[in-house]
């Protein structure tokens, strides 16, 4: 059984643009910059460094391309970065989740099994396409990150 499950029911990227006039919650996007994941209800988790580069603009949001291939977004209300351990705490309204299968909270040990989805360099805005990537592998190098303060455990995949 994989150390961790995420759905991509439970991953959505963050995103800039600007509200679409037609629709309240369609975005016509000009940036994502990262993956966000769903925590507690109205709560996501995304990288400091990412959410720090969304709040060079205007407009930040939570979004999915629906069928016609529009951004159904959900505009981030309020934020916490903690920039010690590289995280950042979104609040989004009215993107309610359900728990997935699976949260492993517990440290990783060497040669344990992951899995990770994400959005990382996903998006073409002019054709309005993202592709999910996913990795399933292995724990090769469970350590202590130097780079923040906090110290946190970091896990080299493989």
């Amino acid at each position: 059984m994989p150390a961790f499950y995420m759905s991509s029911d439970y991953v959505f990227p963050v995103l800039s643009g600007r509200w679409a006039s037609d629709s309240p919650q369609v975005m016509d996007v000009t940036s994502v910059f990262g993956t966000a994941f769903w925590v507690a209800e109205d709560v996501f988790i995304t990288a400091a460094h990412v959410f720090k580069e969304a709040l060079q603009h205007e407009v930040q949001a939570l979004g999915r391309l629906n069928d016609e291939k529009r951004w159904k977004s959900w505009r981030i209300t309020a934020h916490e970065i903690h920039p010690d351990i590289d995280i950042a705490l979104l609040r989004v309204a009215n993107l309610a989740r359900v728990a997935p299968p699976l949260w492993h909270f517990d440290e990783l040990v060497m040669l344990d099994a992951v899995q990770t989805v994400g959005y990382p360099h996903a998006l073409d805005v002019d054709n309005k396409t993202i592709d999910m990537r996913a990795f399933r592998g292995y724990v090769s190098a469970p350590t202590t990150s130097y780079r923040y303060p906090a110290r946190p455990r970091v896990y080299e995949i493989s």
